[in-house]
């Protein structure tokens, strides 16, 4: 029930069709991958540098728990308004210093 492919340079792409353990995976000769599985998860593991680039608009939805891990630094950079919307509790805990640079106002307000 599997169908591969592989090229002379070690490109694979594979197309599963054993039942109940049907699959889809893409892999680049490092090991990058994409592979879509039997219930549907997707799974992209990115050997080199990873980018998403999009000409227009484009949205999130994660309907369930979302957690992100970053081993190392990370930056944003908005450029243009941000509103963080949190429709229940916010918790901040910095092990080390906290600064706050604004530049303009500060404002404490209630509502907007």
């Amino acid at each position: 029930y599997n169908s591969v492919t592989e090229t002379e340079s070690g490109h694979v792409q594979e197309f599963d069709d054993t039942p109940g353990a049907e699959r889809i995976r893409t892999q680049h000769r490092v090991g990058t991958f994409t592979e879509w599985q039997p219930d549907g998860t997707e799974v992209h593991r990115v050997v080199g540098n990873g980018y998403d680039i999009y000409w227009k608009d484009s949205n999130v939805i994660i309907k369930g728990q979302c957690n992100v891990m970053i081993q190392g630094n990370a930056e944003v950079t908005v450029q243009g308004d941000a509103v963080t919307n949190i429709q229940g509790n916010l918790n901040t805990i910095v092990e080390k210093d906290y600064n706050l640079l604004v530049k303009k106002k500060y404002m404490k307000t209630q509502q907007w």
